[in-house]
């Protein structure tokens, strides 16, 4: 593998009632991204409080089939869903293998149900420290499986909300997840969203309960002015965040922003981190 490179492969079949996709990608561990962020080449090893850069192979694929009921008074579609996500380190050897399935109902009026699992295979690298209160997980080889069911409403209305939960293995422990979201749209003005996540996990005896909660609150005072606020609490590293940004769309593909972002940590909310920034973007015509 050249370490300097990014090169992708991908292929598609699509029919009525059939979807299939799979996409190989080859990203060297020194491969930098203009644009945006590539995600697995940063890898944190706890033992050394050290970030290593890993570059690695990647086959992702999916497969689905639709079923279209002839009376759709009550259920537009029934889906049925499987895929594969392999990862390969460098040298070929295994990462990450991701096996899942799943069963989807698209309903008449909109809303969505469905239930899923997924298997994991991890060959864990380096020792990882994901949650405060668990012992970090050494690097070995982990096999865990969970289920995933979901509800949607419509989100074309006004009001809408999500609710998922997930219970099942979690490298070698077990791990609840519930995560919900609410958003309500006042038009043509305010969007207000707030989204929670819960876990209680189980791993050889300690058990933690770490949540997040994100309320975000949008105004569009016209076509051109816009003022976003969005908070976060995070209990698993006791901290609460709040980013303001005022958005002047003053002219095509030309905007300035003005964000003001605060750090506080919990529970006696100490600032210990605050920034102001300046972008602007003018289009040269």
């Amino acid at each position: 593998m050249n370490d300097n490179l990014y090169s992708s492969l991908y292929a598609d079949y699509f029919s009525q009632a059939i979807a299939f996709s799979t996409v190989f990608n080859n990203i060297g561990k020194n491969y930098i991204a203009a644009l945006g962020f590539t995600p697995r080449l940063y890898n944190f090893d706890a033992a050394r409080d050290a970030t290593v850069r890993m570059g690695y192979l990647e086959n992702t694929s999916s497969l689905s089939y639709s079923i279209y009921p002839k009376d759709k008074s009550l259920i537009n579609t029934h889906l049925f869903q499987a895929g594969s996500s392999v990862f390969l380190n460098e040298n070929g050897s295994m990462n990450e293998v991701d096996l899942n399935a799943k069963y989807s109902i698209l309903f008449a009026n909109r809303r969505l149900f469905y239930i899923g699992y997924t298997q994991t295979n991890l060959n864990l690298p380096f020792l990882t420290d994901i949650f405060s209160g668990l012992n970090e997980f050494k690097p070995q080889k982990y096999n865990f499986g969970y289920f995933t069911i979901d509800l949607e409403s419509n989100f074309l209305k006004p009001f809408s909300w999500i609710l998922d939960a997930q219970s099942g293995g979690y490298f070698n422990g077990h791990r609840f997840s519930l995560t919900g979201s609410i958003k309500q749209r006042i038009q043509p003005w305010v969007n207000l969203e707030l989204d929670l996540n819960y876990n209680y996990i189980t791993v050889l005896g300690k058990s933690v309960n770490p949540y997040i909660i994100a309320p975000t609150f949008e105004v569009d005072f016209n076509k051109n002015l816009f003022w976003t606020i969005f908070a976060q609490y995070n209990t698993n590293i006791s901290n609460f965040n709040i980013n303001n940004r005022i958005q002047w769309h003053f002219r095509p593909l030309s905007d300035i922003y003005l964000v003001y972002a605060s750090n506080y940590q919990t529970p006696n909310l100490t600032n210990n981190k605050y920034m102001l920034t300046l972008k602007i973007v003018y289009l040269i015509d």
